[in-house]
């Protein structure tokens, strides 16, 4: 994998070749961790072709070939035809999102579906407010466990998060409203100074990302 990695390099200084909008800051094509493999282009059928070429040298070069039923193209803002003919010239299965990557969701839909569903099986019952406080403790300790150690949740996601958390705490609803006695952020503060303590995901975020590029960015076989 290490001569296709060198090789999708070399594409890069190919004229004319543009990388994905959102790869094109840090020169991404591709990411790779053992047999599972990303690759990033822009929608144009020029630039799709140039990658598929790429993988096909290395595929006579090494002997291995793509496992076409574990393999798909997946599209953003992209009109139909050129979707067809993407699919048509590659001959890989249409794929949609949410998936997941090495086990890793690489979408929050299905993080603020699981909360919406958790605050409305909820409203249902008749929780005292500690016990509501302690039931979105519970829901917010689950995000730093898990998802936040993953990847950076996008602040409208957070936001979301806050909103369903803080109607439920106050309203006993699972839907939005603008009633709150304490902003979220006092909230958040430790009970040494008076407050209710809840996990701050938006910072607990942040710190465990940086955390995590420290490391990498130290790593002794990097």
């Amino acid at each position: 994998m290490e001569y296709l990695s060198r090789y999708l390099a070399e594409i890069r200084e190919i004229k004319g070749f543009k990388f994905h909008p959102k790869c094109d800051r840090l020169n991404i094509t591709h990411l790779c961790f053992v047999d599972d493999l990303l690759l990033f282009t822009r929608r144009d059928q020029k630039f799709v072709k140039i990658i598929y070429q790429c993988f096909q040298i290395f595929s006579q070069a090494s002997g291995l070939q793509e496992n076409m039923n574990k393999s798909s193209i997946y599209f953003g803002g992209v009109p139909e035809h050129v979707k067809l003919n993407i699919l048509q010239q590659s001959g890989f299965g249409y794929g949609e999102f949410p998936f997941k990557y090495l086990g890793v969701p690489l979408s929050t839909k299905k993080l603020t579906t699981k909360i919406i569903a958790k605050i409305s099986s909820w409203t249902a019952k008749r929780l005292s407010y500690a016990g509501r406080m302690q039931l979105v403790q519970s829901v917010l300790f689950g995000i730093q466990a898990c998802w936040s150690q993953l990847s950076i949740i996008p602040a409208k996601v957070l936001k979301l998060i806050e909103s369903y958390c803080r109607s439920f705490i106050w309203s006993r609803t699972n839907t939005i409203n603008k009633r709150a006695l304490i902003a979220w952020d006092k909230i958040c503060l430790p009970k040494s100074v008076g407050d209710m303590n809840l996990i701050n995901i938006k910072l607990w975020n942040q710190v465990v990302i940086a955390k995590t590029s420290w490391d990498l960015a130290h790593k002794s076989d990097k």
